[in-house]
């Protein structure tokens, strides 16, 4: 029986739309025995709509980080930060589901620009701020 690798179809689409910068991951673990979306997620959060990158290795865009989660249902925003000297990345989908999804199909991929290995994902303890504007009625 020859079972093809979960990113099979997900490198062949990113490939068809001219996105050769995601790699594969060679060791994605197996969705069987893999927990159920309810359970906490690797770092022991619980599943959260907004997803927390990190090992991006210093050459890695936001652009790059936008092309490869905006491929995915859901996906709202990214903000990339720099802690200690090394990129990490909150993207927010509109839905726990959709950052399940992201999250199942990403963790462990490599980046093309990326010197560091795999990139690790994990839920972010907090979902991002809503982007708001508050105006002074006074000002106007």
């Amino acid at each position: 029986m020859n079972i093809p690798h979960p990113t099979a179809a997900l490198t062949a689409m990113h490939h068809a739309n001219g996105m050769s910068h995601f790699l594969p991951s060679p060791a994605l673990a197996s969705p069987v025995g893999s927990s159920p979306p309810s359970q906490p997620g690797m770092n022991g959060m619980s599943p959260c709509s907004t997803l927390f990158v990190a090992n991006l290795g210093q050459f890695v865009s936001e652009q790059e980080i936008k092309d490869i989660f905006g491929s995915f249902l859901g996906f709202s925003r990214v903000r990339m930060h720099n802690k200690g000297g090394s990129p990490v990345a909150f993207i927010e989908y509109t839905d726990v589901n959709f950052a399940i999804q992201a999250m199942t199909n990403l963790n462990g991929s490599y980046l093309a620009s990326s010197d560091r290995g795999p990139i690790r994902i994990e839920y972010a303890k907090t979902k991002m701020a809503e982007v708001s504007f508050v105006v002074d009625v006074s000002q106007l």
